[in-house]
């Protein structure tokens, strides 16, 4: 039978699903053989077993587009990744460390949700700490600590903004 999941819940590893009977079914992670982590929306071919869905598919659906204007939390994802993107590039062009600067303060405000609220939060961290420590290691070239502040800053720029894109893939807060 083919359905849509209408809730999941990553901590019980459980959801419901919608059939095209317009019934609802339980199931749990252990009935989905998906390579990824069940979210509402998805559509999905399953059996039933009762009031259970068992042996759960994903369906191949169009895939989504990025939507990066829109309020929904999806398009602040999108948002999200595009600002760890400008400040990636940004560490080794400073122009797009300044967009992503930007974007970040611009975005953080706008920002509903609160897996995307940690996010802007360590993104401007990472822009404001970075920039102070870079301009504080230009000042010191001239003697071998600039050199050392430089690159730690960049390192640790880099950790954070990966850190980050690799939370965000998974759907966690950046902690």
């Amino acid at each position: 039978m083919k359905g849509k999941i209408l809730a999941y819940d990553e901590k019980t590893e459980a959801g419901v699903i919608s059939g095209e009977n317009d019934k609802r079914y339980e199931f749990t992670t252990s009935g989905f053989m998906g390579n990824t982590t069940p979210n509402a929306g998805d559509e999905v071919d399953f059996e039933v077993d009762g009031s259970s869905a068992m042996g759960i598919y994903p369906v191949a659906t169009q895939q989504r587009k990025l939507n990066f204007g829109s309020d929904d939390a999806g398009g602040q994802k999108n948002s999200v990744f595009i600002c760890y993107g400008l400040l990636g590039i940004g560490l080794f062009t400073g122009i797009f460390w300044i967009l992503g600067g930007i974007w970040a303060f611009i975005k953080k405000g706008e920002a509903t949700e609160p897996l995307e609220q940690t996010h802007y939060a360590n993104l401007v961290s990472v822009f404001l700490w970075g920039t102070v420590l870079s301009i504080v290691g230009l000042f010191t070239l001239v003697f071998i600590v600039g050199w050392v502040i430089l690159i730690l800053t960049w390192v640790w720029a880099a950790y954070r903004i990966l850190k980050g894109v690799s939370k965000l893939s998974s759907n966690q807060a950046f902690e």
